[in-house]
């Protein structure tokens, strides 16, 4: 059974800005990495336990073709995601970030 998820203020920010940013190259380029946000979505929220941990209690989930990671917490009850970070820059800014 899936967890319900919650998203973060600025995790919403994040994938709205990447994806904005996609737009600005190509709008098939926006509309994958969607498609690739939300499969990562569902994946997570099916699955939270078996991806990887950034750093505990952090884990991620990397988009295959695009260089995001889903980065989340899971609870009991919930998946809490955090951020939408380019892996590539600012390694764990996000960790300051405090869930509801």
């Amino acid at each position: 059974m899936s967890k319900p998820l919650s998203f973060h203020p600025e995790a919403i920010s994040e994938a709205t800005e990447a994806r904005r940013w996609y737009a600005s190259k190509r709008q098939e380029a926006a509309d994958g990495f969607l498609r690739e946000l939300r499969a990562g979505y569902d994946a997570v929220a099916e699955s939270p336990s078996i991806y990887p941990y950034y750093a505990k209690p952090y884990r991620f989930y990397k988009l295959k073709r695009y260089p995001y990671l889903i980065v989340y917490l899971e609870s009991d009850d919930a998946v809490d995601i955090l951020a939408v970070a380019h892996a590539k820059r600012e390694p764990g800014y996000w960790m300051s970030r405090e869930v509801d």
